[in-house]
C-alpha cells in the first residue's frame, strides 16, 4: 500500500513538473521572439580628430542605446506573461535573463560604434576608459529616460530628470538637459505654476518649487528672464497662501511679512492674488520661499538673474542636425535600421 502511494505521489510530482515545463517553455518561446529595432546610427566616413568633434556622434549613439534599452524593458516585463501559469519569481527570472542577454548585445554593438568614432581622435588619454564611461552613463540614465518616454505627463517627467540629475555626475543626462534647454524650461515652469494652484500643503510645494529652481540654476547658470516673472508670480502666490493659512500670526504680523516680501496686503481669503514683483527679493522671508536664486548661488531666497547664458556643463548646445526634444533621436540615426532576433 505504501509502495502504491509512493508511486502515485511521484507520478503527481512528475506531472506537475511536466506541466510547469510546458508553461515555461511557452514563456521562453515568446521571449525568444522578441525583436528590438537597432536604432544605433551608422558610423559614417567622417573622421573626428578631437573629443569635441566626436561629442555629437557619441551623444547620438548614447541616446539611441537608451531608446533600445527602454524598448527591452517594455518587452521583457514579467507582467506581459500574466496569462501563463507558473511561479511568478521564476517567470521574472526568465524575463530578467532575456533582458540581460539582449542588453549585452546592445552594449556590444554600441561599444563597436564608439570605438569606430574614436578611432582617429588624438586627444583622448584613455579610449577604453572613455568608452566604458559613456556606456555607464547610458545604463544610469535610460531608466529615467524610459519613464519620460512612457509618462502621461511629460512636463513632470522631464522636470524629474532635471531634479534627479542636476547634482549627479552623468554627462549624458546633463548633455540631454543642455541640448533641450527650451523644453526643460517650459516643462519646469509649467510644473512650478501647477504646484502654485494647490489649496493646501503650501510648504511642501514651496520646497518642491525651490528644488526645481535650484536645479535650473545649477544646469543653466540661472533662471532666464523669459521665465523669471512667471516663476516669481507662482512663488508669490504660494507665499501668500502660506501666510494667510498661518492662524498663529496676527493681522499686523502677517502684513509686515507680506510688505517685506513684496506681496499683496493679506486678506482672510486664501485665494487672494499677490501683486507680481519679480525684482523684489525678501529679506526676512520664511525659510522655504520659492523666489529665484542668483546665477552662481543656489539659495532659494535670492532673486533670479536674468540671463540665458548656460553654466558650464558637460557638453555644448546641440548642432543643427540634433532634434530639439529629449524623446527624439537625431535624424542621422536612421541611416541603418534593422531588427535582430536573439536566439
Amino acid at each position: 500500500m505504501k509502495r502504491k502511494l509512493l508511486i502515485i505521489a511521484v507520478s503527481l510530482v512528475t506531472l506537475m513538473l511536466f506541466t510547469g515545463c510546458n508553461d515555461y517553455s511557452n514563456i521562453e518561446r515568446k521571449l525568444d521572439e522578441i525583436k528590438i529595432e537597432n536604432r544605433l546610427p551608422t558610423v559614417g566616413n567622417k573622421r573626428d580628430r578631437t573629443m569635441e568633434e566626436a561629442e555629437d556622434a557619441v551623444y547620438a549613439q548614447q541616446l539611441a542605446a537608451c531608446e533600445m534599452l527602454s524598448d527591452v524593458v517594455e518587452q521583457t516585463d514579467s507582467r506581459n506573461f500574466a496569462e501563463y501559469e507558473g511561479n511568478a519569481k521564476r517567470i521574472a527570472e526568465k524575463c530578467n535573463n532575456k533582458r540581460n542577454e539582449i542588453s549585452l548585445d546592445i552594449k556590444e554593438r554600441y561599444v563597436d560604434n564608439i570605438y569606430q568614432i574614436m578611432d582617429d581622435v588624438k586627444d583622448c588619454p584613455n579610449v577604453d576608459a572613455y568608452v566604458s564611461k559613456t556606456y555607464l552613463n547610458v545604463e544610469t540614465f535610460y531608466d529615467e529616460y524610459h519613464k519620460y518616454q512612457t509618462a502621461d505627463n511629460t512636463d513632470i517627467a522631464l522636470t524629474n530628470i532635471l531634479v534627479y540629475y542636476y547634482d549627479r555626475t552623468n554627462v549624458l543626462a546633463k548633455s540631454s538637459l543642455t541640448r533641450n534647454e527650451d523644453d526643460v524650461y517650459d516643462a519646469s515652469v509649467a510644473v512650478i505654476e501647477g504646484n502654485a494652484q494647490t489649496e493646501d500643503n503650501f510648504r511642501f510645494y514651496i520646497n518642491k518649487n525651490n528644488l526645481i529652481i535650484k536645479a535650473l540654476n545649477e544646469i543653466y547658470g540661472g533662471v532666464s528672464a523669459d521665465y523669471a516673472e512667471r516663476i516669481n508670480n507662482a512663488g508669490n502666490k504660494l507665499a501668500t497662501h502660506l501666510l494667510n493659512s498661518l492662524e498663529s500670526l496676527s493681522d499686523k504680523e502677517r502684513k509686515l511679512l507680506m510688505d517685506e516680501m513684496g506681496l499683496l496686503t493679506p486678506s482672510p481669503a486664501p485665494t487672494e492674488k499677490p501683486t507680481p514683483k519679480p525684482s523684489t527679493a525678501p529679506t526676512n522671508a520664511p525659510a522655504a520661499m520659492p523666489e529665484e536664486k542668483p546665477t552662481t548661488a543656489p539659495k532659494p531666497t535670492a532673486a533670479p538673474k536674468s540671463t540665458t547664458a548656460p553654466k558650464a556643463t558637460a557638453t555644448p548646445k546641440p548642432a543643427a542636425t540634433q532634434q530639439p526634444k529629449a524623446t527624439e533621436i537625431p535624424e542621422d540615426q536612421d541611416d541603418e535600421v534593422l531588427s535582430y532576433d536573439l536566439d
